[in-house]
């Protein structure tokens, strides 16, 4: 992983002017996902929100032009995130599908919550795998 702004390579070697992003994640010298963070005080700024998602489909859809089949954006506001996927279609469309909101525990209280629904998710697996096993599934 690739600390803050960090110019991408990928638009670099195909001689575009390159972005900062926030976070880079490499996988053998390869960028495979990006990610862009906003902080409290920009929480609420729909604007900001709206480039940060534009730079993100753009530095994945430079990827995609490497020839890599998806690519995973990440966008951070304060304390919710959204999980991206972008992959190419048809004739050259691309599709931004949502994989998913989760939030990122910012208090005390959220991450004893966290803590205390473990227990519950870890059972709640091993029951779903037990399950499998007795229907046949791998």
């Amino acid at each position: 992983m690739t600390f803050p702004n960090t110019e991408s390579t990928t638009q670099k070697k195909q001689g575009l002017v390159a972005d900062r992003v926030d976070f880079v994640l490499r996988l053998r010298d390869k960028e495979i996902s990006f990610c862009e963070v906003t902080g409290y005080s920009q929480k609420n700024d729909e604007a900001k929100d709206g480039v940060d998602l534009w730079r993100l489909v753009r530095f994945g859809n430079s990827v995609l032009h490497e020839g890599s089949l998806m690519v995973h954006l990440l966008q951070v506001v304060y304390d919710d995130a959204m999980l991206y996927r972008l992959f190419p279609y048809i004739r050259g469309v691309m599709v931004l599908a949502e994989d998913g909101a989760f939030t990122i525990p910012t208090h005390v209280r959220a991450i004893g919550a966290l803590q205390a629904s473990l227990p519950v998710l870890v059972w709640h697996k091993v029951v779903l795998n037990r399950n499998d096993r007795v229907l046949g599934k791998p």
